[in-house]
């Protein structure tokens, strides 16, 4: 779903766009994440401090309603390229979206990038 070097982040409905840092994958830095490692349950990885540069979740914003998401690929904390999609179901968070480790096929947004 994310690529290396990627991080998602929710802006908080009805005010202006405050995008939060929810995840940031990092393939390169020795620790193996996926659905059983962080994913699919409430548990943080990683810390503030190394976020942009280590695997990282913020279990808070990984737990709030999330009505769009960012998927940015930077290289060093230098973006290089973003994608911002809406969701199709408005209110949910990444932690419900993500939990079901067997989901099968889910549309979680439509029409592309916005």
């Amino acid at each position: 779903l994310l690529t290396s070097g990627a991080l998602a982040a929710i802006p908080i409905r009805h005010s202006y766009p405050v995008w939060q840092l929810a995840m940031n994958l990092n393939p390169a830095d020795g620790h193996t994440m996926g659905y059983s490692t962080g994913w699919a349950d409430d548990s943080p990885i990683g810390n503030e401090h190394n976020a942009l540069s280590m695997d990282f979740k913020d279990r808070w914003v990984w737990m709030e309603p999330a009505d769009f998401i960012a998927i940015v690929r930077h290289h060093h904390g230098e973006v290089e390229a973003v994608k911002v999609f809406q969701f199709n179901h408005w209110g949910l968070s990444l932690q419900k979206r993500f939990s079901e480790k067997n989901p099968g096929r889910r549309v979680e947004s439509t029409g592309g990038p916005i």
